[in-house]
């Protein structure tokens, strides 16, 4: 469990949420970088790298009460695992679409149009 404060998470872990979009780099560990060329200190001014990272694992923005269960009939059980013989659910409306599809979707019906000719040699 980690005590973040409202202010904190305001000022500091949404407006860094937002400063991403702005300033692009190649991964979140980046921001914090102390490298003379890639650093920038308004990053670590606000908050370390290791509380961000931290805040952002514990960050859950989902209701629970409107998660799907296994009683909701908008899902169908597809299969069962194998290993502990537990139902395998799908929505409805994704059950639906790959049985009209066939279990193909359109880019693989369009990937086999176009097979690559390869020739052997025989040694």
């Amino acid at each position: 469990m980690v005590n973040v404060s409202v202010d904190e998470m305001k000022v500091s872990f949404f407006a860094i949420i937002i400063s991403f979009g702005l300033v692009k780099k190649p991964d979140i560990e980046s921001y914090w970088k102390t490298d003379e060329i890639m650093s920038i200190p308004f990053y670590s001014k606000y908050i370390a790298r290791d509380r961000f990272l931290l805040i952002l694992s514990y960050l859950h923005l989902v209701d629970n009460d409107l998660h799907m269960n296994e009683n909701d009939p908008e899902l169908v059980i597809i299969d069962r695992n194998y290993a502990d013989d537990n139902p395998i659910f799908k929505p409805r409306c994704i059950a639906d679409y790959c049985k009209l599809m066939g279990g193909v979707d359109l880019i693989d019906q369009v990937v086999q149009y176009y097979s690559v000719l390869r020739k052997t040699v025989k040694w």
